[in-house]
């Protein structure tokens, strides 16, 4: 049976969603090419996986189908205005110490007026929140006085595939123009790839974490 890993956050059980798909494609293709499983056995599997287990164990009451939504990613090209995409909400996200996802939401014209080059601010303590409330933990010195500056990455902007109306983008946190923030989990994460490979030749890489287990049937 199926689980995303998501947590908190609707982008969470999103990406996990998507990368499982891929693994339990390639996986069965694998099998359906190597004899192990025919291919009516592999769709079974594949109902059985996504749905039909938590169906039939949680007497979920739910039709078949599913929802299909093309996420439209945006480049350099995208334009100042967003009257012809409808799009209301541009969410400016980034990652606290805590590893929670967090955003400032931002009316799309004046993402596209002035956020997009110009970043919107934020105050130091964002980066000292708890995950259990928003108030910076003790020890942290980082307070509401002084600000930083979130600069959006739009080499990341996409429309979001369940509030089609809104979209996303990952920021840079910047304490002055072009300058990164030390405590910047981009910056950071920058830097410590960077050591790995110039040091020690160790590229680093990250995903989700997919498991299942696929039984064959010996007793018809």
């Amino acid at each position: 049976m199926f689980s995303s890993d998501g947590y908190a956050f609707p982008e969470t059980y999103y990406l996990g969603s998507r990368r499982a798909r891929d693994v339990v494609y390639r996986v069965l293709s694998a099998a359906c090419e190597d004899g192990d499983l025919s291919i009516e056995e592999a769709i079974d599997a594949v109902e059985d996986i996504f749905r039909r287990n938590a169906s039939d164990l949680y007497k979920l009451n739910v039709a078949n189908g599913s929802i299909h939504q093309k996420t439209m990613i945006a480049d350099s090209t995208i334009a100042s205005s967003c009257v012809e995409q409808d799009v209301l909400f541009v969410r400016i996200v980034w990652n606290d110490a805590s590893g929670q996802h967090r955003c400032r939401v931002v009316p799309a014209g004046r993402f596209y007026e002035i956020a997009r080059n110009k970043g919107v601010g934020l105050t130091f303590a964002s980066m000292g929140m708890t995950s259990f409330c928003d108030g910076p933990a003790d020890g942290t010195n980082l307070t509401g006085v002084g600000e930083i500056r979130l600069m959006p990455d739009m080499s990341t902007l996409l429309r979001l595939p369940w509030s089609t109306r809104e979209e996303m983008v990952i920021a840079d946190m910047q304490i002055r123009p072009g300058e990164a923030w030390e405590y910047c989990p981009r910056y950071v994460l920058r830097k410590v790839t960077k050591v790995l490979l110039d040091e020690f030749n160790v590229t680093m890489k990250a995903g989700f974490e997919n498991e299942f287990y696929l039984r064959r049937k010996l007793v018809r």
